[in-house]
């Protein structure tokens, strides 16, 4: 069990406790996420197969009672293996380099009452900023020069302009104040030709421009 899975399991303890003191909940909320890359995702982090993120929002309750307008944001983190799949040949015999993916996420959910107490199922559409970092070393040849030596650049994979996403997922009430929650994200991304850093240039990734970066999450959220 990683020490963040520990850390949520506390939380979802300390948060129990206070629930027997009879605290109730509120509008606003905060979850602590355990996320699953899938598809592309998990392909662009070498088959990594989890990661960490939080959000933060506040329900809005309908006049009808039956249905909740939800705004968010969130930002989810995963840091991926090293990829085995890249041709020594373009790698100059250097090691692949592993990546990591940082989402940040601002949004609005729609949610609706269900006949069983406390779940929620709802639907939502999303505005993503990615960025696909390297992590370690891991270099493509560049050009030539003066020398006529091959000159090298690392991979990257980075766009900042906003990506149109959706999500679905339930949530369900525990106490007052404390829910579970599991969703899944689906967005899109097209990176640019290079990412300007300073003293080097980078290379697209192979095989993964544009993606479709996707995963799972499983949350413990508090409300107040």
């Amino acid at each position: 069990m990683t020490k963040f899975s520990i850390s949520l399991l506390m939380l979802g303890a300390a948060l129990a406790t206070a629930s027997a003191q009879g605290t109730d909940g509120g509008p606003f909320y905060v979850k602590a996420s355990i996320t699953a890359p899938f598809a592309e995702t998990k392909v662009f982090l070498g088959d990594k197969s989890n990661g960490w993120g939080f959000e933060g929002g506040y329900d809005f309750a309908m006049p009808d009672s039956f249905s909740f307008i939800s705004p968010w944001f969130a930002y989810s983190r995963f840091v991926g293996n090293t990829r085995t799949d890249f041709d020594p040949a373009i790698t100059l015999d250097l090691p692949s380099p592993a990546f990591g993916l940082d989402v940040y996420q601002i949004g609005v959910n729609f949610k609706y009452q269900t006949p069983i107490k406390g779940l929620r199922p709802w639907i939502g559409v999303s505005v993503n900023w990615f960025d696909g970092n390297q992590i370690t070393d891991g270099y493509a040849p560049g050009e030539f020069d003066l020398n006529g030596d091959p000159e090298t650049k690392a991979h990257g994979l980075w766009n900042n302009h906003p990506k149109i996403g959706l999500r679905v997922g339930m949530d369900y009430f525990i106490t007052s104040y404390l829910s579970a929650h599991i969703q899944f994200d689906a967005s899109h991304w097209i990176s640019d030709w290079e990412r300007e850093v300073p003293g080097q240039d980078t290379l697209r990734v192979p095989g993964l421009n544009p993606m479709n970066p996707s995963w799972f999450s499983v949350s413990v959220g508090y409300h107040f």
